[in-house]
């Protein structure tokens, strides 16, 4: 009986397959807050293109503001570009185009004029 390199058993550790773990920063869920409260005072109202709007706005469990089911993202604090800045250079997506970052972002967050803002910052 000959032994072949194919045919050998090998006593070395088995392969583990470990799991991707996504962490959510709850900071990010604070700075929006900051800057609903900030957005929706009355000087900021026609910055934030929301006059009509601000009727539609509910409260939700964590105290944000909701329109049509998703978040509200204000200009106030810079938190639009910090969610476009971690949906586009996110390490679990591979490659966002201005589409695939619209209906992605679209899910959870609102702001008026989202799509062209997303087209700009991906320009």
């Amino acid at each position: 009986m000959v032994a072949d390199a194919l045919s050998c058993k090998s006593t070395g550790p088995s392969v583990e397959v470990t799991c991707m773990r996504i962490f959510v920063d709850y900071s990010l869920v604070g700075l929006i807050r900051e800057a609903q409260t900030k957005g929706v005072r009355e000087e900021n109202l026609k910055i934030e293109r929301i006059r009509g709007e601000i009727t539609r706005f509910v409260l939700d469990s964590r105290d944000l503001l909701i329109c049509c089911g998703r978040v509200w993202v204000p200009v106030s604090g810079g938190v639009r570009q910090i969610v476009l800045k971690e949906a586009h250079k996110s390490r679990f997506s591979i490659y966002l185009g201005v589409t695939k970052m619209y209906r992605d972002l679209r899910l959870s967050y609102w702001w008026q004029c989202m799509k062209r803002e997303i087209t700009w910052y991906i320009d």
